[in-house]
């Protein structure tokens, strides 16, 4: 004879709570893709990588250091996005609290874009300028930037190679 009772009472609620629990738990949603560019190609051109989704992703592709004779004044960056497939020229200067700074990017085909106002950074541990970007897409880009010195009052100059 079969016994039926308190275990088989514990088994059926049990089942039956866990059965109501699947149906009534929330569906977890798979991560949403990364969102696409909004714009593409040529689009790009002249708009800031910040607030894009061009800064989000974005590499120092080349660097070249800003000297005062053998003193470091600064550097300049070749910045790229492979997401949205952009450039955009950041110079870094650690003297002179903003002024003077200048940045640059130039396309192979001589399309352009430059920075000349900096603000002090915390995570760069110095005085930044940023340009707009320039699409990159089957072309190569190289930036330029000016940092001042304390020395006398000049400006130091350096530029990456192209990318």
């Amino acid at each position: 004879m079969r016994k039926t009772g308190k275990r088989s009472a514990v088994l059926a609620i049990t089942l039956a709570c866990g059965f109501v629990g699947l149906t009534v738990s929330p569906a977890v949603a798979a991560p949403a893709a990364p969102a696409a560019p909004a714009r593409s190609g040529h689009g790009w051109d002249g708009v800031s990588p910040f607030g894009s989704v061009c800064g989000n992703d974005a590499t120092t592709a080349r660097q070249a250091t800003i000297y005062h004779g053998n003193a470091i004044t600064g550097y300049v960056q070749l910045r790229y996005s492979p997401t949205c497939r952009t450039v955009w020229g950041r110079v870094i200067s650690y003297y002179n609290k903003g002024i003077g700074q200048k940045a640059g990017v130039t396309r192979r085909d001589g399309a352009g874009q430059t920075c000349s106002y900096a603000a002090y950074s915390d995570s760069l541990k110095g005085y930044s300028c940023f340009t707009n970007m320039l699409y990159d897409g089957g072309s190569v880009s190289g930036a330029y930037g000016e940092a001042p010195n304390w020395y006398n009052g000049g400006t130091d100059y350096a530029a990456t190679t192209w990318y």
